[in-house]
């Protein structure tokens, strides 16, 4: 289902999209879709997996690819949601989220940097009755907990 929201965006907007996830599985699944409607033209990804030589390659072929394949960047939370800029993207969804607050909010930064003209919109993709739908009750109390104690 958000491979298919993930097309339709593409056919409405015309604009780059992150997609953030927690397991490398689900996110390996979205890349060979779209490695398959894009006549293999492999969208960037990285994981705990890539090799860092790249890693940078991925990131400056979504920076600045044109080809439709460059229009999807695929990152796992934990290796590509710090130090990196995504700004050719002003939009992100979240495939699944950490279940650490500060990691899921450091990936979505990865989009609000310098350089950024755009309005950023940061969206988490949620099946009904998943236990996706549970991980963000969790993640929203401890978020508000958190601004709590430090707010």
């Amino acid at each position: 289902a958000l491979a298919d929201w993930i097309q339709e965006f593409f056919d409405e907007t015309g604009r780059k999209l992150v997609v953030f996830g927690h397991h490398i599985e689900p996110l390996e699944r979205l890349h060979q879709i779209f490695r398959k409607r894009h006549d293999d033209v492999t969208p960037p990804m990285i994981t705990g997996k890539s090799p860092p030589r790249r890693r940078a390659s991925a990131i400056e072929r979504f920076q600045e690819g044109t080809r439709a394949g460059d229009r999807l960047f695929i990152g796992q939370v934990q290796a590509a949601g710090t130090g990196i800029t995504l700004t050719a993207a002003s939009d992100v969804v979240f495939l699944e989220q950490s279940w650490v607050p500060a990691e899921n909010a450091q990936a979505a930064m990865r989009i609000h940097r310098i350089g950024q003209k755009r309005g950023c919109m940061v969206r988490y993709a949620t099946l009904a009755g998943s236990i996706d739908e549970q991980v963000q009750r969790v993640l929203a109390r401890k978020t508000a907990d958190i601004a709590e104690v430090f707010g």
